[in-house]
């Protein structure tokens, strides 16, 4: 019985990860919030299981066009309501270092997503003081 609510649990929490980030890919700012207000991560969640989670978000809340092609207002907006989110939840994640070798917030200084770089740095300040 625990594993059964266990898997559909995860089955939960993938489908709402999925639906946050086509939201955020379409510039729909209504249903990031939504999404967020209605995130399937309840008390007895584990802070190690949420970060997790929210590792596998960071890269929705980069902008994909910076530069001479920015992004739509409403996809930046969406973008930068999730980084929020993430961040707010499990900011030490942004810092850490990916796959890649690179934090989050790396690749958004060297793509020149200064919002989220920002939103990272605002975050930080906040917590410590």
């Amino acid at each position: 019985a625990a594993a059964d609510e266990a898997r559909r649990r995860g089955a939960r929490i993938t489908s709402w990860r999925s639906r946050v980030v086509t939201a955020c890919g379409g510039g729909d700012v209504a249903r990031v919030e939504a999404l967020l207000d209605d995130h399937p991560f309840g008390e007895d969640c584990a802070a190690a299981e949420t970060a997790r989670h929210m590792e596998w978000l960071l890269p929705a809340c980069l902008s994909r066009c910076t530069g001479a092609r920015p992004a739509p207002a409403n996809e930046r907006a969406a973008r930068l309501r999730l980084a929020a989110y993430v961040l707010d939840r499990a900011g030490g994640c942004a810092t850490a270092p990916g796959r890649n070798g690179r934090g989050a917030v790396h690749d958004a200084a060297r793509m020149g997503d200064a919002g989220f770089v920002e939103a990272a740095a605002g975050a930080r300040n906040g917590r410590q003081g």
